[in-house]
């Protein structure tokens, strides 16, 4: 009952805060923020949370399964522009010009890999990742994060700093070809002419004097409804499956401050599965769909630019060497496991 008391009474709302309102006021309002809230194209999100992943790989006819989790996972991350629709995300100009820094920090890192009967679980200490893009490239320094014994060959084959070249190239093959909104998603979900189409999905809730805290769940049902509502034209791919992964229930909630007509903040609960094989041609027949569950709260500032680093000393990846570090890791891991399980029994004997 609240949330649809909320719903009937938001247009009153919004004309009153300048967001809804007649051309005339909302030109006024606009203006008024304007000398008090400049515009900035770019965003810097700064985020809190946890994360989860479990794979499994077959290599040689023998399944190892890999199961972690990431403890006080913090990002900070600035970008230049902001998606405005979905069909940004797959549009390779959108990266060729985005000019993006992130710096992912983590209190605790522990995985285990599942080989048989056999289970080994290693811990790696507060650590952080720095991600660039620049010019379409894409830079990762994993310098800091301690590669344990087991994966110290990884360093022959994978440098800490790594240069991906043009990773979005071929992003506009996997576009849905659906006009879903992106930066304006609040906006629009306060604005919703058809309030019972998105019921199910939508809810609204007062979070401070100023603030509503608009939650949207995350579904492929809740993703067609809202693209009926905002492009009732618009035919929905009968594969849209192919585009999205597989999702757990999840939500995405966005702060707007009905007084500055601006989202300060938002936090998304994501489940899904995500099937690299989609986009990796050869990879489904040694990589099942890693599940992913993550759960972060992201505060939500303007910036006027991106200040970019150097960006030296990192290099390209060498796909031929990536191919040799997997058989190398395959053979390397069973014995590694059958060390540390003989190791236990002999510990047990004593």
């Amino acid at each position: 009952m609240q949330k649809k008391v909320w719903l009937l009474t938001l247009p009153v709302i919004l004309a009153s805060c300048g967001g809804t309102s007649s051309s005339s006021s909302s030109s006024s309002s606009s203006s008024s923020l304007s000398s008090e809230e400049p515009f900035h194209a770019g965003r810097r999100i700064e985020g809190k949370g946890n994360l989860t992943y479990d794979l499994t790989t077959h290599f040689s006819g023998e399944s190892t399964r890999y199961k972690g989790k990431v403890d006080g996972l913090s990002a900070n991350i600035s970008l230049d522009k902001m998606p405005t629709v979905l069909s940004d995300l797959f549009d390779p100009g959108f990266y060729q010009y985005l000019a993006f820094t992130g710096s992912f920090y983590f209190d605790e890192l522990t995985y285990s890999t599942t080989k048989g009967k056999t289970t080994n679980t290693t811990t790696i200490a507060k650590s952080t990742i720095d991600t660039y893009m620049k010019d379409g490239d894409l830079y990762v320094d994993t310098s800091d994060v301690e590669r344990t014994s087991v994966f110290s060959i990884v360093d022959e084959y994978l440098p800490k700093k790594i240069k991906v070249v043009k990773p979005f190239a071929n992003a506009s093959e996997y576009d849905p070809d659906i006009p879903l909104p992106i930066s304006d998603l609040p906006s629009l979900l306060l604005g919703a002419v058809d309030f019972e189409a998105l019921d199910p999905f939508l809810d609204l809730e007062p979070f401070d004097s100023d603030t509503l805290k608009i939650s949207f769940q995350i579904t492929l049902d809740s993703i067609e409804r809202l693209v009926g509502v905002y492009a009732p034209d618009q035919t929905i791919p009968e594969d849209i499956d192919k585009y999205f992964p597989n999702l757990d229930p999840s939500n995405l909630s966005f702060y707007y401050n009905l007084a500055k007509e601006k989202v300060t903040r938002f936090d998304l609960k994501l489940g899904m599965d995500i099937d690299f094989s989609k986009y990796i041609e050869g990879l489904a027949s040694y990589i099942d769909p890693v599940h992913l569950t993550m759960d972060m709260q992201m505060p939500i500032t303007g910036i006027d630019n991106v200040d970019l680093p150097a960006l030296e000393g990192y290099s390209e990846i060498d796909w031929g060497k990536i191919d040799d570090l997997l058989k190398r890791l395959e053979e390397l891991i069973p014995a590694q496991e059958q060390s540390s399980s003989q190791e236990a029994s002999s510990q047990g004997g004593e």
